[in-house]
């Protein structure tokens, strides 16, 4: 029989981060714990440059809704980070959690690189984020939808990504529900993610005019209510960013569900 553990603390160091980690109503098992490591130290090893940084891991698992939840909350020098995943199975939870965290510390390392009068050829958008000035990758985007590759679709649009991010985090504003819960139960990479899975299944019929960043900002409100009333999306959402489409999203998908839950 299994004994659950109801509450373990642990403080732990990599590099220059400093971390404090919360287990809450679950076991750890020991693959897990040295996953849990080997993440912290590639995030330490990100973090280098920052002469400290401090990271505060949340582990809870919910018996009545049988889900984790791992949030993370990162604080750099002038900079916090807030991260979050909820999921049936531990590890995919901790995954996504430090997925986001090290997305949201390579933009912040993106923006503290550029040059401060820097110029751009492209149009500047808002929030300081810039729209690609050219709609060059049309033809890449079409034979990506031909082939059924959403990765390679993803990756076309990928000068897209900063722009439609800026965006939908506008937007989202417009839904205070929603807002408290960023970084909770919904996360913007979520939101701009499902804009380009939409944009990958209604590519075909995308009128000609306007141009591809406006059609593309047609599709954050419909996206956004889609994740934010379909959490089964969000898990969706989740696995094309990881694992693609196709037979490799079965697959993660079949594989995902033969995990076991906690007794």
């Amino acid at each position: 029989m299994t004994t659950t553990i109801k509450h373990e603390h642990f403080k732990t160091r990599h590099r220059h981060l400093d971390v404090s980690v919360d287990v809450q109503h679950c076991h750890i098992p020991d693959d897990e714990r040295t996953r849990l490591q080997e993440d912290l130290a590639r995030l330490g090893d990100e973090l280098l440059e920052f002469p400290e940084s401090h990271l505060r891991l949340s582990i809870v698992y919910h018996p009545n809704q049988e889900e984790y939840h791992a949030q993370a909350w990162l604080k750099l020098p002038e900079k916090r980070f807030v991260a979050g995943r909820y999921s049936p199975w531990l590890d995919y939870s901790l995954m996504r959690c430090f997925a986001k965290l090290r997305r949201h510390v390579e933009s912040y390392k993106e923006e503290a690189s550029l040059p401060a009068n820097g110029s751009s050829t492209a149009r500047p958008a808002i929030n300081g984020a810039f729209v690609p000035s050219t709609e060059h990758v049309l033809d890449a985007l079409d034979k990506a939808v031909q082939w059924q590759d959403y990765r390679l679709f993803r990756r076309g649009l990928a000068g897209y990504e900063d722009w439609l991010r800026a965006h939908v985090a506008s937007w989202v504003g417009r839904y205070p529900q929603m807002t408290r819960q960023l970084g909770e139960t919904i996360d913007i990479d979520d939101i701009v993610e499902e804009v380009f899975l939409m944009a990958f299944e209604q590519f075909p019929q995308r009128p000609k005019e306007p141009t591809l960043s406006d059609w593309l900002s047609k599709l954050i409100d419909p996206a956004l209510k889609t994740v934010w009333h379909n959490p089964d999306e969000r898990e969706n959402v989740d696995f094309a960013r990881t694992f693609g489409t196709g037979s490799e999203l079965l697959d993660a998908a079949h594989a995902a569900a033969r995990r076991s839950k906690p007794k």
